[in-house]
C-alpha cells in the first residue's frame, strides 16, 4: 500500500504581510492534525522504513517539511515528539543557521530564520529523517547539467556528514524536475524524490518522482478540509 505524503513548510502562525498564508501551519493546527491522524489509526513513516508498511492496513503517512526553517525545530519538533511521529525535513544546506532568509524567485518573500547544523544533528539523533533540498533554493531545471550534478552530490554529502547516516531522498526546489534530472538524481545515489505535484502516489510511480498533498494552515483552513483531503487520498489507493 502506497503511503500518503504530506508537504509542510512553516510550523508557525503567518506573519503580517505574508503572501501565501497557507504555507504557515500554526503549532496548534499541526498538533491537531497529528492527533487526528493518530486517533484514526494512521502510522507515521519515513523513507528509511517504508518497507515496514504492512498490506491491508491504513496507508502510512510521511510528513515532509521543506526548506529547513528554524520553526521546524522550535515548534514542529516538540509536537512530533509528543505524538511519537517521525518526519522528513529538507533543509537548504548553504542557508543553515542563517537569519532573515528569502530566495529570489520565490512567491513567498517573508524573511525567515533557518535551523542550524547542530539542531539538525539533534533531531536526526531523535529519529527525524533528513533529505536534500540542494545547496541553494534554485530550480534544477534552470541549471546546467554540470551544476545540477554538483548541487545533487555536494548537498547529499554535506548533509550526510551532519546526520551521520545515508541521505535517501530529495525534495526538488519548486518541484522542478525532468527526465534528465531524474536520471542524474538516481546516479547521485538518491532512492526517493518528492515533487510538489498534488495527489496520491500512483502504483507504477518512479520513486524519484512522488506526489505530495499540501497540508495548509491559516485561520480559514478548517479541520474538515484536512479530513476531507486525507479521506480522498485513501480512496485513491
Amino acid at each position: 500500500m502506497k503511503p500518503i505524503i504530506l508537504m509542510y513548510h512553516h510550523i508557525a502562525p503567518p506573519p503580517a504581510g505574508a503572501k501565501i498564508r497557507g504555507m504557515y501551519v500554526s503549532p496548534r493546527q499541526f498538533d491537531w492534525q497529528l492527533g487526528w491522524l493518530r486517533s484514526r489509526g494512521f502510522s507515521f513513516s519515513t523513507f528509511e522504513n517504508l518497507s515496514d508498511t504492512r498490506p491491508g492496513e491504513r496507508p502510512d503517512i510521511i510528513l515532509t517539511l521543506d526548506d529547513g526553517y528554524l520553526n521546524n525545530y522550535e515548534q514542529a519538533f516538540p509536537i512530533l515528539r509528543k505524538h511519537g511521529a517521525r518526519a522528513v525535513i529538507y533543509p537548504i544546506l548553504n542557508d543553515l543557521g542563517r537569519r532573515g532568509v528569502s530566495w529570489p524567485g520565490a512567491t513567498e518573500q517573508t524573511p525567515a530564520d533557518m535551523m542550524s547544523a547542530e539542531q539538525i544533528r539533534e533531531m536526526a539523533d531523535a529519529g527525524i529523517e533528513f533529505g536534500s533540498h540542494l545547496l541553494e533554493h534554485r530550480r534544477l531545471t534552470e541549471m546546467s547539467e554540470t551544476e545540477q550534478i554538483a548541487q545533487l552530490t555536494a548537498s547529499k554529502a554535506r548533509l550526510e556528514s551532519i546526520v551521520g547516516r545515508p541521505v535517501l531522498s530529495i525534495a526538488y526546489p519548486y518541484g522542478a524536475c525532468d527526465d534528465g534530472i531524474i536520471g542524474r538524481t538516481r546516479a547521485a545515489g538518491y532512492r526517493y524524490g518528492v515533487t510538489t505535484e498534488p495527489g496520491r502516489i500512483a502504483k507504477d510511480a518512479d520513486p524519484l518522482r512522488l506526489n505530495r498533498y499540501t497540508a495548509k494552515g491559516c485561520k480559514l483552513y478548517h479541520p474538515l478540509k484536512f479530513i476531507r483531503m486525507i479521506r480522498t487520498a485513501e480512496r485513491q489507493d
